[in-house]
Order: structure tokens, then C-alpha cells, then sequence
């Protein structure tokens, strides 16, 4: 199990230094040809087959070795032989459920779970405001240059998400611990009643009521998505989009 867990952080290490290599050299290869054009040369252009064939050789023994590990981690489970652990909380459901009274120690890490979960959905909602804002101003649209449009509205997004996914990752690690506690401190229980003669079959212990915070939380942003698109539609956003689009493919990539 800890070569396994090994071989898949190394695998991983090496799809994460991958994308930021990709990532890199297409930066340097933009700024690069960015530069001569602004000194006059008008004649260089900024992205070629030439230009990214030798980007992608020199990046090729990097990506022929995470191809490998790809296919050893595609044998190696081949035939279903190992069996993935549970997570924490199934874990910690399927514990609970055999405790008839819960413990002060269990109720404390209940209610921490819940107040993480409703801090990190807040934190990143409320991170989340700012791209919203920025994205439904059309003045941030109104530029022909597309590379200019882009590169503010990553400028202006990305950090945002960024902390989003940040605060959502470190309280849901803080929840998995929290999880973990509240597995032992059920255990223990456990033990107890055991040992007290008290232990009997639990007709609804330790369930709680399903909400349905999650349906109404997918339903909202459902109803947020189709507005967006809506207003881009009205405000002749979706026109640009388009006709940018256009331009692309009639002058980039050749098309037409």
C-alpha cells in the first residue's frame, strides 16, 4: 500500500511539473514573439508549427516518462484486485451508526464539520463575487484585442478562484481530521457500552436529517449559469464572442 501511495504522488508530481512546463514555455514563446513584433518585425509570427514542435521535443522525455507511469498505473489495477479504502466519511457514518448515545467529544466534532463546511462554502462564494462582477461589466469586453481582453480577465479571475479553491481544499482536509476524531471518539463510545452491558441495536441512532443543501446549492447555480448566459445573449456579448471566434479560425488558424 505505500508504494503504491509512492508511485501515485509521483505520478502526480509529475502531471502538476508537466502543466507547468506546458504553461511556461507557451508564455515565453507569446512574450517572445510579442517582442520582436512590437520592435517592428512584423513579419515574425508569434505562434508556429516550427516553434511549437520544438517546444513539445524538448518536453518530450518528460512526457513519454509520465506516459509510462500512466500505463504501469492502468496495469497494475488491472483486474480490480485492490480495493480502494473507504473514505472518512463512510467511515465515520457506518461507526456512528452502531453508537446508541453519543458522546460530548462525537457532538463537538459534528458541529465542527458543520461550521467548517458552511465557512468554506461562504469564504468562496464570497471570493467568487468579484469574478462575478467583473465578468457581467461589459466594459471589460468592449477591446478588439483579444490577447488584451484575456489577459485581464485572468488577471482579475484567477486569483479569486485561486483562493476559492484554496479555502475550500484546506477546510475540507480540516473536515477529513475532524471526520477521523469523531470515528475514534465513536469507537470508544462503542467500547463502552460494551462493557456496560448497554449495548443494543439502535433504531435510528446517530442519524442525522438529510437536508437538501446541496440540491438547492446546484439548483441556485444552475439558475446563476443560465442567467449569465442570458444577459450575455440581451447585451450583444454573445455577437463579440462570435465574431472574435470568427477571426480566430479566418486568421490564426487558417481556415477559410
Amino acid at each position: 500500500m505505500k508504494k503504491r501511495k509512492l508511485f501515485l504522488w509521483i505520478q502526480a508530481a509529475l502531471c502538476v511539473l508537466l502543466c507547468v512546463l506546458f504553461s511556461a514555455e507557451m508564455i515565453h514563446m507569446y512574450t517572445e514573439g510579442r517582442t520582436l513584433r512590437e520592435a517592428g518585425d512584423l513579419s515574425v509570427w508569434i505562434f508556429t508549427r516550427e516553434k511549437v514542435v520544438q517546444k513539445l521535443t524538448e518536453l518530450l522525455p518528460l512526457f513519454l516518462l509520465e506516459l509510462v507511469f500512466l500505463l504501469t498505473s492502468l496495469f497494475w489495477n488491472r483486474g480490480g484486485r485492490e480495493v480502494l479504502p473507504a473514505d472518512a466519511e463512510s467511515v465515520r457514518d457506518l461507526i456512528c451508526g452502531k453508537v446508541n448515545n453519543q458522546s460530548e467529544s462525537m457532538r463537538k466534532e459534528r458541529s465542527r464539520q458543520r461550521k467548517l463546511a458552511v465557512y468554506g462554502r461562504a469564504g468562496a462564494a464570497a471570493c467568487l463575487i468579484p469574478v462575478v462582477l467583473y465578468m457581467v461589466n461589459p466594459s471589460h469586453f468592449e477591446s478588439t484585442e483579444l490577447e488584451t481582453v484575456m489577459a485581464s480577465l485572468l488577471l482579475h479571475i484567477v486569483p479569486w478562484i485561486s483562493m476559492a479553491l484554496g479555502l475550500l481544499s484546506v477546510t475540507e482536509v480540516l473536515r477529513e481530521k475532524s471526520m477521523v476524531r469523531e470515528t475514534e471518539a465513536a469507537k470508544a463510545q462503542i467500547r463502552e457500552e460494551r462493557i456496560s452491558g448497554s449495548e443494543t441495536k439502535p433504531e435510528s441512532a446517530y442519524k442525522e436529517k438529510k437536508t437538501s443543501v446541496r440540491t438547492w446549492a446546484q439548483a441556485a447555480m444552475l439558475l446563476i449559469a443560465v442567467a449569465l448566459i442570458l444577459h450575455g445573449i440581451f447585451n450583444g456579448s454573445m455577437q463579440d464572442v462570435l465574431i472574435k471566434a470568427i477571426h480566430i479560425c479566418t486568421e490564426c488558424i487558417g481556415l477559410g
